[in-house]
């Protein structure tokens, strides 16, 4: 990570005060991750310095849609906006991944998870 932006740095010191951390965050560009994986794989590991993440599909919320969830935009344009994308517009999907990092000597869960919210499992 060599070209951070003020925003990038902004960002590592507000979550590393949120979070009680003395180090700063380290913000991981997509190609400094590893590759994501091939269908039916329900996890992926990648290194943030030392540090092994795996990140751990955990299914999609079926959230119906609902008028107040986005401000700035109808339920026609979510809708619209999800086909753009190829997306199902029945719903909006809210994919869950929380993030296991191993320091070497710990295990840390960020995020448990959503229980029974995910209705359905990842698509391949």
């Amino acid at each position: 990570m060599t070209d951070l932006s003020r925003r990038d740095v902004v960002i590592s010191a507000g979550l590393a005060a949120a979070f009680g951390l003395s180090l700063p965050v380290a913000l991981v560009r997509p190609t400094e991750a590893q590759k994501t994986p091939g269908p039916g794989t329900p996890f992926y590991k990648y290194k943030v310095g030392s540090f092994e993440c795996t990140a751990v599909y955990d299914g999609i919320w079926e959230k119906p849609h609902d008028p107040a969830f986005f401000k700035n935009a109808s339920v026609d344009d979510v809708k619209a906006a999800l086909r753009a994308a190829g997306q199902t517009d029945e719903f909006v999907p809210i994919p869950f991944t929380p993030l296991v990092v191993s320091t070497g000597r710990e295990l840390v869960l960020l995020d448990a998870g959503t229980g029974a919210r995910c209705s359905r499992p990842r698509d391949g």
